[in-house]
């Protein structure tokens, strides 16, 4: 008797939902190439698009048929809720200045609140200004017994200013933790897939600790926070921490120079196979981007 490939892996394609904050640009090339290109891939899940008012005359110029697809989230100016996914969390005081890149995990939070997801299905939470989809990432195959997997970038933390800055900056504020980061290679922030029996592990501790060491205000602490969180194994759940030959996720940034492309002009990783998705494209050279703009402006 054969195996299928599931069961030969252990592991099993996913049911997917993809939740991303895209606010204030008034471009709509952002949105389209973002959902564009995911759909283009038979993405069969929901694209749950978080959004302010100000968003929506600017989103009224994609296709309809664009638009029919994105289930948009209209987000309220301030939030008001119990915190926690279940009944054993702490309230917390929102009413407090929150920067816009930290507004997004209280959105994510309180929504998830309110719309329960089916615990054996999967949610990715990921950047969309700087992140293409070359492949349907339903079909990546993924072992049933992780609860979330996050992504590293080229480069170790104490080597890079910007890393060091996020992580100086909980280290000022978090005064407890493992802080030896001279080995360690940053995670991003901006692609994290989970699985929806651990969404509260996920989402309710990152906002825990968010509010309670009154980071909210902090422009880009989400990083440095993240990466706390997952070498001192503070989300309480089996995490998976894939190195950039992965092929789900390729974070170009530090690897920009080493780019090349395959046959059909899809952005190889670092292990020369095409990834389902790709993150910090923008940070590739012109002439990359032009050649993979065919139906999208990759290059704007």
């Amino acid at each position: 008797m054969s195996l299928s490939r599931n069961e030969w892996t252990g592991g099993a394609c996913m049911r997917l939902n993809i939740f991303t904050y895209l606010t204030g640009y008034f471009r709509p090339e952002l949105y389209e190439r973002f959902a564009g290109s995911l759909f283009d891939t038979g993405f069969s899940g929901k694209l749950y698009l978080f959004i302010h008012e100000r968003d929506h005359h600017c989103l009224g110029l994609l296709s309809q048929e664009l638009q029919d697809k994105i289930s948009f989230v209209t987000c309220p100016r301030t939030l008001s809720h119990d915190n926690g996914l279940d009944e054993d969390t702490q309230d917390l005081n929102f009413d407090e200045v929150i920067h816009a890149q930290n507004f997004r995990y209280l959105l994510y939070l309180s929504f998830l609140q309110q719309n329960k997801q089916k615990k054996n299905e999967y949610s990715f939470f990921c950047d969309s200004k700087d992140l293409l989809f070359q492949k349907n990432p339903e079909e990546y195959i993924i072992d049933e017994d992780i609860d979330m997997v996050v992504f590293e970038e080229d480069t170790i933390i104490k080597d890079c200013f910007w890393n060091m800055s996020f992580f100086d900056m909980i280290k000022s504020h978090v005064p407890t933790g493992n802080y030896d980061y001279n080995t360690k290679k940053a995670i991003c922030s901006g692609t994290t897939l989970v699985k929806n029996s651990a969404l509260y592990y996920f989402i309710n501790n990152f906002c825990d600790y968010m509010m309670q060491y009154k980071l909210n205000h902090m422009a880009f602490m989400d990083q440095g926070l993240h990466n706390y969180l997952i070498y001192n194994n503070l989300y309480g759940c089996n995490v998976k921490i894939l190195d950039n030959k992965n092929e789900l996720v390729y974070t170009a940034g530090h690897d920009k120079d080493n780019v090349n492309l395959d046959d059909n002009n899809q952005i190889l990783n670092a292990s020369s196979k095409v990834p389902y998705i790709v993150h910090q494209y923008d940070r590739l050279d012109k002439s990359l981007l032009d050649q993979i703009s065919s139906k999208y402006e990759f290059n704007v």
